[in-house]
């Protein structure tokens, strides 16, 4: 299972489109991080998968670390459109051994 993200660390570039709803830069980024740490818990919560959090070239992969995520789980998307990044990951995911990919 693999969760695409971009770095919470870069505040101007998390739920842009709630801006309107939510002008406080801060807040939303505190959403945004909400939102990744629940779809963490889901996932862990499930038997017999692997978390994998692919995050934006923009970021670093320190800038998840204090959610608890390993450097092991973490991955750098590749490409510059999200169709790019999509297959990119699918291919990385698949030649670390992976047989299923969910994304």
């Amino acid at each position: 299972m693999a969760i695409m993200a971009r770095s919470p660390a870069r505040p101007s570039a998390v739920k842009t489109r709630l801006a309107g709803a939510i002008p406080n830069t801060r807040a939303r980024v505190d959403l945004y991080v909400a939102f990744i740490a629940d779809q963490m818990r889901v996932c862990r919560s499930l038997s017999n998968i692997t978390l994998r959090m692919a995050y934006t070239p923009e970021g670093s992969a320190k800038d998840f670390e204090p959610m608890g995520l390993s450097p092991e789980e973490l991955v750098l998307q590749r490409g510059h459109d999200l169709a790019t990044r999509e297959r990119a990951l699918f291919e990385d995911l698949f030649e670390e051994g992976f047989r299923r990919v969910v994304i």
